[in-house]
């Protein structure tokens, strides 16, 4: 493992190298310009796009969260609050989002961090929480304002793998909402988990909700090489929903 980490590693530190070779020599010939194709491809899959700024124009941001539990369909709903911190990690790469509340009147921490994977076209999310000594690991497609994730866990009572589908969507600049589903034993699908997270106000914009998001629009940039002249210099971040 770790010896593939370092070629990994090694490959992207001269892609770099590459490409900085690449772009200050103007004469070079057909061969050299087809060996940097590779380089040029391990450069590009590790570049912060538009789904990137997606999710910051998004997500960026404090939130209140309001959850509601199903242990079992028709069962009764189980409320609990709390509060989730979305920040940029790795200039703009992935979004980390830290959560502080309570679950059956107990202290609950969890922390997540959701992200774009180029190579894989796929939008990926890893979540951990002090309620369970597992990792979720989820990939996850886009379609409209929703991000649909799917991802494999153990259940401990039966011992088997089993696929969990969860959706994020995001109603507004100032209001997303989460919801967790999970196949019953009659092969039914029911909700599990809802969180309806609703923006915090900037003390100085309570009258305009949409201030937040719109402020990080327009200052979060993520800068981007200009591979040739119709390729923009960088990628700015807009919520989906602007209005």
């Amino acid at each position: 493992m770790k010896k593939t980490v370092t070629i990994v590693a090694s490959l992207a530190l001269a892609a770099a190298a590459g490409f900085v070779v690449a772009q200050q020599s103007g004469n070079q010939n057909n061969n050299q310009l087809n060996a940097s194709e590779p380089m040029k491809a391990w450069i590009k899959a590790n570049l912060p796009g538009s789904n990137h700024a997606y999710l910051l124009g998004n997500m960026l941001g404090t939130w209140n969260a309001k959850s509601t539990m199903w242990v079992q369909p028709g069962a009764e709903p189980i409320a609990s609050e709390g509060t989730s911190t979305c920040s940029p990690q790795m200039t703009g790469r992935f979004v980390e989002m830290s959560h502080e509340g309570e679950m059956n009147n107990l202290p609950f921490r969890g922390l997540g961090y959701f992200g774009y994977n180029n190579a894989t076209e796929q939008f990926e999310n890893v979540w951990m929480d002090s309620s369970s000594t597992s990792m979720m690991f989820s990939t996850g497609s886009k379609s409209g304002n929703e991000i649909t994730w799917r991802g494999q866990y153990v259940d401990p009572v039966t011992k088997q793998t089993k696929t969990g589908r969860s959706v994020t969507r995001f109603d507004s600049r100032d209001q997303m909402t989460f919801q967790m589903f999970e196949t019953w034993t009659d092969g039914s699908e029911f909700k599990t988990l809802e969180i309806v997270y609703n923006r915090v106000q900037n003390e100085n914009a309570k009258s305009n909700s949409s201030n937040d998001g719109k402020a990080a629009a327009q200052t979060y940039q993520l800068t981007k090489p200009n591979w040739n002249k119709e390729t923009g210099n960088k990628v700015t971040v807009v919520p989906v929903n602007p209005e």
